[in-house]
């Protein structure tokens, strides 16, 4: 005998309880049947479920009704989504004292937080906290597409409360005035993506209850789905470069020895792994999700179709061919230069649209000191700031914070570290190559060097000393639990929002009244014990 099925949703919210030490969850399905139910798991569109009796089925996520299907989609997520959501809250809170509520980045990231509630099943507050939103934009700029997401966004949550026609026409106007102003966007970064859960969310809805509607919106929601989806359609030319296969990464190298560098490589993953809080569900998701949604290139799976970073190791005259064609590609100015600026100074290029990360380094046979070896350093440094660069969906990536972050790695990892910008005076900061830091930058400080947090947050005429620093803040905001949580909640918060904090909220965010209390504290945490 078949049994029909079952599963999820009260009027006012998802519920879970424990029951014999298992959590259990009321679903929903599409004929509002509920069913009391373990979820054992969801993969590929289909959930497995126990019921109270002990039978198992699997089904597919498409069964059940829009709120149980939302939450189903969330599930593997959801403790990401958890952190996501109060990290969003309190960068709403910083953004506001900072600016003002009516501040257009404040109502973005209001947009967010809004999002960040509706993922979380929270579905009654986040129709409250929309409804200021949309008032927000009405008194501020209603004719942005930020305010047109937010009522997108607002009817989509009356909807997963209840069925009516507010909801509907707010849903379906607010994703059509997105598409007509979503030309418009000052930064276009993440964009593509918010279109197409937008989109994807306007057809699911009409799936179920209009074949007509349920085709326009199809197409629409297709459109979307191809660019956040699509590979690239060739590989990239590698040319005799054999590949070898870690956990997260593909490497390619002309050299044969090359384990060094592998076992490198999964070593600065499984650091950075626990900064950010996001990165190992990316890739358990079977890509590496990009600010923009986009998937990898073909060259980043392995035969068995799983997603790999691409690392492109090998020497100046096998690289610069490959370099040089990536180069060609892009047409935005800007990130040709800072492209080819990176390949300049550092030996690495990343590609912006998450396709590969190729490092000018040489045979590691010719190396007999491992301390006497630079490109190690390049590697270190250079993939977490690789990866936050492509992790995070504001226009330009906190240099501070990529860079601190690859300087604490080549110190942890390594016991040295390397700083190899032009136009710096290596003598006058003392900070060389294999120097010690700690001694370096306690020099600086008793010499009357105060870090100074807005020129290195904003960097616009940061000096050479401020990398010494940038590492020594990174050094700060990693030295315990309480301040990683912290820095790993900036990250998801960063995640969901297009303008990346100025030097007043990133005080405020770590606990501090402003830049030169923050500053004040960096100083006396270099002179300590815990900076060693």
């Amino acid at each position: 005998m078949k049994v029909k099925l079952v599963v999820l949703a009260m009027c006012l919210g998802f519920t879970q309880h424990h029951a014999g030490g298992q959590e259990t969850s009321m679903l929903v399905d599409a004929q509002g049947r509920q069913i009391e139910a373990r979820i054992r798991s969801v993969s590929d569109g289909e959930v497995t479920i126990k019921r109270g009796d002990g039978r198992t089925f699997t089904l597919g996520v498409d069964k059940f009704d829009l709120r149980t299907q939302h939450m189903l989609r969330n599930w593997n997520e959801r403790d990401v989504l958890a952190r996501t959501l109060g990290a969003t809250l309190k960068a709403v809170e910083i953004r506001s004292t900072v600016h003002g509520a009516n501040n257009l980045t404040a109502l973005y990231f209001r947009n967010s937080a809004g999002k960040a509630l509706i993922d979380n099943n929270r579905i009654s507050e986040s129709i409250k906290y929309l409804l200021e939103t949309t008032d927000l934009w009405a008194k501020t700029r209603s004719s942005d597409w930020g305010a047109h997401q937010a009522a997108h966004l607002l009817g989509f949550a009356m909807l997963l409360k209840q069925a009516d026609e507010d909801g509907e026409k707010l849903l379906v106007e607010g994703l059509e005035g997105m598409l007509q102003t979503q030309k418009k966007l000052k930064n276009p970064k993440g964009g593509t993506l918010m279109m197409s859960e937008s989109a994807e969310r306007v057809f699911r809805y009409f799936e179920a209850k209009s074949a007509e509607e349920s085709k326009r919106w199809k197409q629409v929601n297709e459109s979307f789905q191809a660019q956040v989806a699509a590979k690239e359609k060739m590989p990239m030319d590698l040319g005799r470069l054999k590949k070898r296969t870690t956990a997260h990464f593909i490497l390619a190298s002309p050299y044969s020895s090359i384990g060094d560098y592998t076992r490198t490589a999964e070593k600065t993953w499984e650091e950075l792994a626990k900064v950010i809080p996001s990165l190992v569900s990316d890739f358990e998701k079977g890509y590496f999700r990009t600010p923009n949604g986009q998937k990898g290139s073909l060259d980043q799976y392995n035969e068995d179709g799983q997603f790999k970073f691409l690392l492109v190791l090998a020497d100046k005259k096998t690289l610069d061919p490959i370099t040089g064609s990536y180069l060609e590609t892009l047409t935005d100015a800007r990130e040709r230069k800072a492209a080819t600026d990176l390949a300049a100074y550092n030996g690495f290029v990343e590609d912006v649209k998450n396709r590969f990360l190729v490092a000018k380094v040489s045979d590691p046979k010719s190396y007999t000191d491992p301390n006497d070896n630079f490109t190690f350093n390049r590697l270190i440094h250079n993939v977490p700031s690789a990866l936050l660069k492509l992790t995070l969906r504001t226009k330009n990536e906190p240099h501070w914070l990529s860079s601190g972050i690859g300087y604490h790695f080549e110190h942890q990892l390594t016991g040295v570290a390397s700083v190899h910008y032009s136009n710096m005076n290596f003598n006058q900061a003392g900070l060389r190559r294999y120097t010690d830091w700690h001694d370096a930058v306690r020099n600086l400080v008793r010499g009357g060097s105060k870090p100074n947090i807005k020129r290195m947050i904003w960097g616009g005429d940061r000096q050479a000393e401020d990398y010494g620093f940038l590492w020594a803040l990174a050094e700060l905001l990693l030295s315990t639990p309480e301040k990683q949580a912290q820095l790993g909640d900036f990250i998801l918060q960063q995640r969901q929002n297009r303008v990346y904090m100025n030097e007043k909220e990133v005080a405020l965010w770590f606990g501090y009244e402003d830049p030169e209390a923050m500053g004040r504290a960096l100083s006396f945490f270099i002179l300590s014990k815990a900076f060693d």
